[in-house]
């Protein structure tokens, strides 16, 4: 949501705050509370997921949405939805530094930071320069690393 909220210029609205993972908007979570009060949402196993309820409406709002939106709502979608926990927070940490103002985490995120970004790069979410920013190395070295790695037994 931090970065829907980014690209639609909703930060203000949003209110986000540094928070103990990153940033957190308490708007943004009254409004995920208010969506599962009226059985839109359910939380499942640590997972969100729209009800059949929540699909139909989406689905409604969805059909009014312009192509530009759509798009850029589903790259987002896309790019984020699969990361696994410690991997989004590197990714938003070095990618928007302020989310990392207040982390509880941050230190040991960031001290597992190349293997993250590794990790990232072989499942091809993201490029080789930007798996060497979040290493928070020189694209050389970060490349240097790859091949010390698959050398490795």
């Amino acid at each position: 949501m931090y970065v829907i909220s980014k690209n639609f210029s909703l930060m203000e609205e949003a209110a986000y705050e540094s928070y103990r993972y990153g940033s957190f908007s308490e708007i943004v979570d009254e409004i995920k509370d208010q969506y599962q009060i009226s059985r839109y949402l359910e939380k499942t196993n640590g997972s969100i997921r729209l009800t059949a309820k929540g699909e139909k409406t989406a689905s409604e709002i969805w059909q009014g949405v312009d192509d530009n939106t759509k798009r850029l709502v589903q790259d987002i979608k896309r790019e984020y939805n699969d990361m696994k926990l410690w991997e989004l927070l590197l990714f938003m940490y070095v990618t928007y530094p302020e989310t990392a103002e207040n982390s509880d985490v941050k230190d040991k995120v960031l001290r597992n930071r190349l293997q993250l970004a590794q990790n990232l790069l072989k499942r091809k979410k993201v490029s080789l320069q930007k798996a060497a920013e979040l290493a928070g190395v020189k694209i050389e070295d970060f490349i240097q690393q790859l091949k010390k790695n698959n050398k490795e037994p």
